[in-house]
């Protein structure tokens, strides 16, 4: 049974999208959904609901599982283009697969690159707003970055 196709238009009908899937071990089952208005307590709890039913009347009933619906979390990073596009105004950590760590406000995102403003986190001085400027733009293709994620230090 494909869990991700059976949740799709499911999420699609709460304005929701799905971002991962997990089975683990012992079949834990974690669903991470997220929303361009963000995802509710309620929501997931309807999402949990629906899954549970949909697997018992499948015949996982016989089985022992677990299922756990939430969002991504502050600290995930990335994976679909509509995460990026909902985070557009916010600083963000890019690290690259050469290891090298980006910081900057996140200003644009399609299907091949992000662009931010970038600081550099060093000249920060604790209680000073940054001050960004909006001319300067890194542009960032998705094949250099390892993986971004909101910034939470700033």
């Amino acid at each position: 049974m494909n869990l991700s196709n059976l949740l799709e238009p499911k999420l699609e009908e709460q304005d929701l999208f799905l971002v991962d899937v997990l089975v683990k071990h012992g079949n834990d089952i974690q669903v991470f959904a997220d929303g361009d208005q963000n995802i509710s307590l309620d929501q997931c709890a309807e999402i949990n609901h629906f899954l549970l039913n949909e697997l018992n009347a499948s015949g996982w009933a016989g089985s022992d599982f677990s299922i756990e619906v939430s969002s991504p979390g502050m600290d995930a990073a990335f994976k679909l283009l509509r995460q990026y596009k909902k985070r557009i105004g916010r600083i963000v950590e890019v690290l690259m697969k050469n290891g090298v760590k980006k910081f900057g406000k996140l200003s644009e995102a399609d299907e091949n690159k992000i662009r931010i403003i970038p600081f550099d986190p060093n000249k920060i001085i604790k209680g000073k707003p940054i001050t960004w400027n909006e001319n300067e733009t890194i542009e960032i293709e998705f094949e250099q970055i390892k993986n971004v994620k909101l910034s939470l230090d700033f």
